[in-house]
């Protein structure tokens, strides 16, 4: 039996994972079935199970792959000296970047994770990352001198990844506000939280 070529093995396994993004979001996860991820990806019925055991296994690839864009924002943002200025910069990623599908899919994992324990321990581990990456931008800017405040750093950034990621959801589901503003508002609500009591 001749080899698969690694790289036509991973762009298959891509087309296979932008049809589900599409069938999820426009279905919903319990509703899309394999043979519609395979029209979508223009695939003959069942082909996808040499790549993936189950839907759920496709669901936990898309959720690591959407964390590792995430984490990668993190990171980019983290490289900023001005916390306020990287805190704004993460929130810029999601409402910029995130657009329906991947909103759409966000809740979708979220939703799925209470009910499938694989799922939750990966949705847990890149709470935890973000988190921790927060958590780390917040004690540099304390030691810069950039937040005056005294407050509970665990909590703040548990908070704050919270909104950052409602808002890049929201702002994509609707638009009741201009993303220009809501940034600007939420800059601003970070200097207010950060200055001085």
């Amino acid at each position: 039996m001749p080899k698969v070529d690694p790289k036509f093995k991973e762009l298959r396994r891509e087309q296979i994972l932008q049809a589900a993004v599409t069938c999820f979001a426009r279905k919903g996860f319990h509703a899309a079935t394999t043979d519609d991820i395979c029209a979508e990806a223009r695939l003959s019925p069942g082909s996808i199970y040499r790549y993936f055991h189950n839907k759920e296994a496709i669901m936990l690839a898309i959720a690591q792959s959407h964390q590792q864009v995430v984490v990668g924002w993190m990171q980019e943002a983290a490289q900023r000296t001005d916390v306020i200025e990287a805190l704004a910069m993460f929130a810029a990623r999601f409402v910029g970047e995130l657009d329906a599908p991947n909103a759409r899919i966000a809740l979708e994992i979220v939703v799925e994770a209470g009910r499938n324990p694989t799922l939750a321990a990966q949705v847990s581990r890149y709470d935890e990352e973000v988190n921790d990456g927060i958590v780390d931008l917040l004690l540099s800017g304390k030691q810069r001198g950039q937040i005056a405040a005294d407050i509970d750093f665990v909590a703040t950034a548990f908070l704050l990844r919270a909104a950052i990621e409602g808002l890049g959801i929201a702002m994509t589901l609707e638009r009741r506000v201009e993303p220009e503003a809501a940034l600007a508002e939420f800059r601003g609500w970070l200097v207010r939280l950060f200055g001085p009591p």
